[in-house]
């Protein structure tokens, strides 16, 4: 932090977990496109930092720390132990790859207190009083798939971290009802501004990498149930809508690509465009253009499978039935065409059962079971 935000020269005061959070995150970025940008080291001693501030009893951090006075406890934030977990798993990773193993761990391991901290704070809250919390949906989508590796020894946290994910996803679907989304264009909170919509877009559709089949949504005022993954995806697709609309193609100004802070766009406040006005709708574009990539081509490899099933089992009925023939002409005396007919059995029950894996919910086709 600096006393005077828009003077460079101004000298800094303090430093809060959120900015190493987002440091990391961005450091670690820039060192995967450009390797030799900034040292392991370095990157390593904002980790510390963020393991500092972190309470050790109870996962929870300080958010902010003054250069002459230490910790400050007196401002705190549910948004910053989400960035700073997501920071720290991109460490992670980045000590995966250069094989420092225990170093991995530790950056896990502060990363999934950060996270059980934030489940036990929202375990008893409603919907309505979670924070949108895209931060920590982010890197639960992140931590998930490290956990899964050591699941035999950390299945109750895997479970709580999914359930919180979980509730925060839901309590941003149930922030608006379909109609009220459509009535706002999609904006999620009903106000035209364009960032908080970005943000929840983000969440979501990391969220969407770990929901599973089987988890629902109950809306209360919709008077409907229907599967979370549906909601989201519904809710989504309105939302990118609404970014899409809002971005600016006019040239004047030079603002042409710029994301406003409201849409549409009645006063001249309105038309503000700041960095993380486009930061976030960049963000938020970028993976939903990922989660319809991927599940196009998901939907491509299950076609071309059941493809593949219908024509073999074809091969063998049209065998079977050519057999059958052989069988009328040679009054039942050709061993070949009952042996077929026991083939085509076989072949119809394999395709059955690759039918139900195929088809079925991914939430009991994965290697780790839930335990309720």
């Amino acid at each position: 932090e600096t006393e005077d935000l828009m003077d460079p020269e101004s000298p800094f005061y303090g430093a809060k977990l959120g900015g190493a959070g987002l440091a990391l995150i961005s450091m670690v970025h820039m060192e995967r496109v450009s390797p030799g940008t900034t040292s392991l080291e370095e990157l390593r001693q904002i980790g510390n930092f963020i393991e500092f501030m972190q309470h050790p009893e109870d996962g929870s951090f300080t958010c902010k720390f003054s250069y002459k006075h230490g910790k400050n406890d007196d401002w705190n934030s549910l948004y910053y132990p989400g960035e700073a977990a997501l920071g720290l798993l991109y460490l992670a990773e980045m000590e995966e790859q250069n094989n420092n193993m225990d170093k991995k761990t530790k950056w896990m391991s502060v990363a999934t207190k950060a996270l059980l901290y934030l489940e036990r704070y929202r375990r008893t809250e409603e919907l309505e009083d979670i924070e949108p919390d895209h931060w920590a949906l982010l890197a639960t989508a992140k931590l998930l798939p490290m956990l899964e590796e050591y699941y035999e020894n950390n299945a109750m946290e895997y479970w709580l971290i999914y359930n919180h994910g979980v509730k925060v996803a839901q309590s941003m679907v149930d922030s608006h009802t379909m109609e009220g989304l459509r009535q706002h264009l999609g904006c999620f909170t009903y106000d035209r501004r364009t960032c908080p919509t970005s943000t929840r877009l983000e969440g979501l559709l990391a969220s969407l990498t770990f929901i599973r089949e089987g988890e629902v949504y109950v809306g209360e005022e919709e008077h409907i149930a229907q599967p979370l993954r549906e909601r989201i995806e519904e809710s989504v697709a309105l939302g990118v809508r609404f970014l899409l609309d809002a971005q600016q193609s006019s040239t004047e100004n030079n603002m042409q690509g710029g994301v406003p802070a409201c849409y549409p766009v009645k006063h001249t406040d309105d038309a503000y465009v700041q960095i993380d006005y486009v930061q976030h709708s960049m963000s938020a574009m970028m993976a939903y253009e990922k989660f319809v990539h991927d599940k196009k081509k998901n939907s491509n490899k299950i076609r071309q499978g059941v493809s593949k099933l219908k024509q073999f089992g074809a091969g063998v009925a049209n065998r079977v039935v050519q057999s059958s023939s052989t069988v009328v002409a040679t009054g039942g005396n050709n061993p070949d065409a009952y042996f077929n007919y026991f083939l085509l059995i076989v072949v119809i029950v394999t395709v059955l059962v690759i039918m139900f894996f195929v088809y079925m919910p991914r939430s009991r086709r994965k290697r780790v079971k839930r335990r309720d």
